[in-house]
């Protein structure tokens, strides 16, 4: 009777002991890639910059152009320049970092969600 108790609860253990284990860590937050960016108070885009924004804006699909806003002009250290496209959809917001280089040409898209809102 001692042994099947014992082997019982040896059983339980380890059953419940397996449940707890997980074979991943847990994933890191994404890395916010507005993070070296700042806001440019002063100043407007160029107007390159101005039409290739608006273009892009105008492409995005029908749903995603309606909730989208132009939110800030950005400047890095290095002297770049991006637009920051915000879009509310499906209670989740998304971020599209238009970059240009120093032509004021487009060098790069980036689709960020920093997170999710109530609606």
């Amino acid at each position: 009777m001692k042994n099947l108790l014992r082997n019982t609860c040896g059983c339980l253990m380890v059953l419940l002991g397996a449940g707890c284990w997980t074979a991943e860590p847990p994933a890191k937050p994404a890395q916010n890639p507005l993070a070296a960016w700042r806001i440019v108070r002063y100043g407007q885009p160029s107007a390159a910059i101005e039409k290739d924004y608006k273009d892009y804006v105008e492409k995005l699909p029908t749903e995603e152009r309606m909730a989208a806003a132009v939110s800030h002009y950005l400047e890095n250290d290095s002297g770049q320049h991006a637009i920051l496209v915000e879009v509310a959809l499906k209670s989740t917001w998304w971020y599209h970092i238009l970059v240009y280089d120093h032509d004021d040409t487009r060098a790069n898209v980036i689709k960020y969600s920093p997170g999710k809102y109530r609606s």
